[in-house]
């Protein structure tokens, strides 16, 4: 885009997305068919349909596609976590979220 430094625009400093590969799409569902509720939810008593597939350990960090670092997690679950792991990154210290 030509910017430089504070010119930049936030969206082009922030980190790339991970690749999941071409077969993420087929992986995605075999996931959610395999574990359709939500993780957390039901870890809460709750009865949830899954919507997304959260990798444990990011692909970026070292993690895989492999079913044990998948959860299968509902919407807005999904986004807590990521906005934990967002914030933990932000100010340096652990979510707490596993």
């Amino acid at each position: 885009n030509g910017l430089v430094g504070s010119e930049m625009c936030i969206r082009d400093r922030k980190k790339p997305k991970p690749k999941y590969g071409r077969g993420w799409p087929k992986l995605r569902l075999m996931h959610l068919a395999r574990e359709p509720l939500c993780y957390d939810c039901s870890e809460a008593g709750r009865v949830t349909a899954a919507t997304d597939v959260h990798h444990v350990i990011d692909i970026r960090d070292g993690g895989s596609n492999s079913f044990d670092n998948l959860m299968s997690l509902c919407r807005s679950c999904h986004s807590r976590r990521t906005a934990q792991k967002v914030n933990a990154e932000r100010f340096g210290h652990e979510s707490g979220t596993g």
